[in-house]
């Protein structure tokens, strides 16, 4: 019998390993084409070379921006001050806010404006390309302190601020100098003096709210009608003022003439 041919087998055809419509995706260092001469150099060397040129470009860039005369510090923008001048300000920051732009310490401005009389916070930035802003807030005073016609601002911290508009307002507590001593901002008034006026104010009319001081007598309030209380302290302020009270209800049922009752020890009140 003839020999059957036994069929030939065709060779398997190699599975495509990329997908239909895909694109092979092309890396970073292929797309920039100012870098061919580069591709040339394979391996490491081709990368600490780009490398070391990128560092040069930042470098020169650096470079820059931090010498340039451009970035030097030409504004000191001061905003939000009412008790301090714009030139009080800027002398309290000094050679801080000279310089680089770039190489203002903030935190130290900062510092120096916070350390200065009726301030309560600063905001340091700065500004491109040559600005530094600073904006402060001032302290809300409590009481308001009279040395002849000047009116001073006293804040928490029982500092002297400057005069200005809320100094002018009639709902603070004013205490008058009776001494006349001069003062300037800055100066530390005596806690005491401040608390015991502003307790016998919670405590006395609306009429009795003119508030003096002297060193001798220590708080005292004026009348309209043109008498005075002595209270001293702000001790025993509950007992000073019922002492005042029963006092004026007697020498007014005597009309009796009186220009001065002193009340500092309130269980023998001392009438003159």
């Amino acid at each position: 019998m003839p020999a059957q041919a036994v069929p030939r087998r065709r060779p398997a055809q190699k599975r495509s390993t990329q997908r239909l419509g895909s694109r092979k995706r092309r890396s970073l260092w292929s797309q920039i084409t100012w870098l061919n001469p580069l591709r040339r150099i394979r391996g490491r060397s081709a990368e600490r070379l780009l490398a070391l040129f990128l560092l040069a470009v930042l470098g020169v860039v650096g470079l820059f921006f931090l010498f340039s005369p451009q970035f030097a510090v030409g504004e000191v923008a001061i905003q939000g001050n009412q008790g301090l001048t714009v030139t009080e300000i800027r002398q309290a920051v000094g050679q801080t806010a000279q310089g680089n732009v770039f190489w203002i310490n903030t935190r130290r401005i900062r510092q120096a404006v916070s350390q200065l009389p009726g301030i309560k916070q600063v905001r340091v930035h700065c500004r491109l390309p040559n600005q530094v802003a600073i904006e402060v807030a001032d302290q809300a005073p409590q009481v308001i302190w009279q040395v002849g016609d000047v009116r001073y601002p006293v804040d928490q911290d029982y500092i002297i601020m400057r005069p200005g508009p809320t100094a002018t307002g009639g709902r603070l507590v004013t205490i008058k100098d009776l001494d006349g001593r001069p003062v300037k901002v800055g100066d530390r008034l005596e806690r005491w003096i401040v608390q015991a006026a502003l307790s016998l104010a919670t405590l006395l009319p609306p009429e009795l709210q003119d508030f003096g001081y002297a060193q001798k007598e220590g708080v005292s309030v004026s009348s309209p009608d043109g008498w005075r209380a002595i209270f001293g302290s702000g001790e025993q302020a509950h007992e000073k003022v019922n002492a005042l009270g029963l006092t004026l209800q007697s020498l007014r049922a005597k009309k009796e003439r009186f220009s001065i009752i002193d009340v500092r020890a309130p269980e023998r009140v001392a009438v003159r």
